[in-house]
């Protein structure tokens, strides 16, 4: 448990500095209340199709917002400049309409706190992924049931039912943990 500890202190300091990260971009790719409601920020690609004049801009503000935010098409880029994964159009539709934005706006509160969220989740998957690796001795992208209870072994010398931990770790049953197996019982997917 003290490496696992060791990793969540290492998160919590690397969440400080995403914090400022987060922010940054956020303030590069927003729209400001006050800014020019007819053209897109200059940061922002210019073939939106909110730009046409049958559709009004997406991020033009309405009288009640007084906060910076970013629009859908904003989000995408600003996403994609923080994990480097470019959400599709239907995921970022879907994560407004849960957060349930008005007028699809997101505000800096809002997008700090996704990313954040976020930064944690790939920070466990990838704690995650050293775990499954190291369970891995043939380095095949399985986890053999011999690797499995080796690997029990060693962690655990005095359990001796690593077999049946193997078995219920086997969620698709087909002799071998996969990496969808292992996230399954983990609780990740």
């Amino acid at each position: 448990t003290l490496l696992y500890t060791i990793k969540f202190e290492d998160l919590g300091m690397a969440l400080v500095t995403d914090m400022d990260r987060i922010r940054s971009v956020f303030n590069k790719y927003c729209t400001s209340p006050t800014a020019e409601h007819s053209n897109p920020p200059s940061n922002y690609p210019s073939n939106s199709p909110s730009n046409s004049p049958n559709n009004p801009p997406l991020h033009q503000p309405t009288p009640d917002s007084t906060s910076p935010f970013l629009t859908p098409q904003q989000y995408k880029v600003a996403a994609l400049a923080i994990s480097g994964y470019k959400p599709t159009k239907s995921m970022v539709e879907r994560l407004y309409r849960d957060l349930d934005l008005p007028h699809s706006r997101m505000d800096q509160d809002t997008f700090l706190r996704i990313q954040l969220e976020q930064a944690k989740l790939r920070s466990v998957t990838e704690t995650l992924k050293q775990v499954f690796q190291a369970f891995d001795w043939s380095a095949n992208g399985f986890i053999s049931r011999r690797d499995f209870v080796k690997a029990v072994g060693d962690v655990m010398p005095k359990y001796s039912n690593a077999g049946a931990l193997f078995d219920k770790a086997d969620w698709d049953q087909d002799g071998r943990v996969s990496w969808r197996d292992f996230t399954t019982i983990m609780g990740m997917s």
